[in-house]
């Protein structure tokens, strides 16, 4: 039989290179605008075309592959994730139901379908103006969560702590109650419905924000408590009927127990792969690859952590930036495994509501996660950057 060819949906470099590098075929389709020079060297064939017309899209695919043995497809990018189980189920390939994408990727309809399952389910509505998040108010009362029911990159999540309603709120928005306890994210990999729980992240956040301003692997939980998460998102998994591919699951630890904020058919962002990768020795992407490409049936086994692994964000003030450098020098520092710093004087920097409001990071390594977060504060402490 012909060699097996993955098509890939807007994917990056990375992800190209893993398939490559497996021995796929590599089929990239992606809008001409987002195809980089690097994405084309690691492809045999390029489809340019916009991916959300999916019927156009399989129609494209299937012509292409009537020579070719293609065995799956595969989107990591947010706004790909529904677009690919489309396209999937138009050419008879394997992936996740079109309803469990759709599922998951909107966050109301994830609640609905949760709703009066005392261990999932969480009070949340869907409000389309003022008055509907009063009348949410009243019923459950503050603090509560409001957030656009399939927005990415925690734009536009707002607390409300007193009942207070600003007056700026973009409608339609859920409402949830707000989770109070400690936050992580859950990597898994499922492969015909078994769910491999490849590890557990900490969670940073800004300060009066929402977006993330770090991630700590392995996060610091107990051997009881990480084995309780482990089952909890696992029987999540299970309950919202994901079956296959790479999932990245929000969860907070609160007094009652673990409590699922939301849940993604994708790696989790942030660069949360490559902490795994520092920490672990496992290689996300690949195994995603290899699974959906069907060059293997079976997950292999996650190491268990021989060292810790970080990532933490700069944290200016908003304003103007007056000074920025010394980001060359800090990468080689002991323990850096890489810096960006992604402004230059002259740019505005705004107090963080989204993850596009960030600035640049750090990531380190270490023998433990007091090590890794040392390396990393004595990088961030050597970049010269100033806002007036």
């Amino acid at each position: 039989m012909s060699r097996k060819h993955i098509v890939l949906i807007g994917p990056h470099a990375a992800l190209c290179e893993r398939a490559r590098r497996a021995g796929a075929g590599v089929i990239v389709v992606d809008a001409p605008e987002r195809i980089t020079p690097e994405v084309i060297a690691c492809a045999d064939h390029v489809i340019a075309t916009d991916y959300t017309d999916v019927k156009r899209t399989a129609r494209l695919i299937s012509a292409l592959g009537q020579d070719l043995n293609i065995a799956g497809t595969l989107s990591l990018t947010e706004f790909g994730l529904v677009p690919v189980a489309r396209i999937s189920e138009l050419l008879g390939l394997p992936d996740n139901p079109v309803e469990i994408v759709e599922r998951v990727r909107d966050k109301d309809l994830m609640r609905q379908w949760l709703a009066g399952d005392d261990r999932f389910s969480v009070p949340a509505a869907l409000v389309r103006d003022r008055n509907e998040l009063e009348q949410f108010l009243t019923e459950h009362r503050a603090p509560v969560v409001v957030k656009p029911h399939d927005g990415a990159g925690s734009m536009g999540v707002r607390l409300i702590e007193d009942g207070r309603i600003p007056s700026d709120l973009a409608y339609p928005l859920l409402a949830e109650r707000y989770l109070d306890g400690s936050e992580y994210s859950v990597e898994a990999l499922s492969v015909e419905g078994a769910h491999t729980i490849i590890g557990i992240t900490e969670k940073l956040l800004f300060d009066d924000s929402f977006v993330e301003q770090g991630h700590h692997f392995p996060a610091p939980l107990s051997e009881a408590e990480g084995a309780d998460v482990h089952t909890f998102v696992q029987d999540f998994l299970d309950h919202i009927g994901l079956r296959d591919g790479l999932s990245h699951t929000e969860v907070i630890v609160t007094r009652e127990g673990p409590k699922v904020v939301e849940t993604h058919t994708r790696n989790g962002g942030d660069h949360i792969t490559d902490l795994v990768q520092m920490a672990t020795g496992f290689d996300m992407l690949d195994a995603a690859v290899r699974t959906r490409a069907g060059l293997t049936d079976t997950v292999p086994a996650v190491p268990e952590p021989a060292r810790a692994a970080v990532i933490r964000y700069f944290s200016p003030p908003a304003g103007t930036v007056r000074e920025a450098y010394g980001a060359a020098a800090a990468r080689y520092l002991p323990g850096v495994v890489d810096l960006q710093l992604t402004v230059r004087p002259g740019d505005e920097v705004r107090s963080p509501r989204s993850s596009l409001d960030r600035v640049g990071y750090v990531m380190a390594v270490g023998a433990d996660l007091d090590e890794a977060r040392r390396h990393a504060e004595i990088a961030m402490e050597a970049v010269v950057l100033t806002v007036e």
